[in-house]
């Protein structure tokens, strides 16, 4: 279940590293050109993959 953090601004939601870690694994495996992606999304593919990072769904 995604995060919830609530401050001033609102609510916002988090994908959990996990599951983003697994959906890279899999794109890798199917040979998907995920890193175009990435590199516009301005995201670190390197700490999502380790598990490190957080990601706002806003941010997808």
């Amino acid at each position: 279940m995604p995060k919830r953090i609530i401050h001033k601004t609102g609510a916002q939601q988090f994908t959990p590293p996990t599951i983003l870690a697994s959906l890279i694994h899999y794109a890798e495996q199917q040979h998907w050109d995920y890193l175009t992606w990435f590199k516009d999304s301005g995201l670190d593919i390197g700490q999502i993959q380790q598990t490190n990072g957080v990601v706002r769904f806003t941010q997808m």
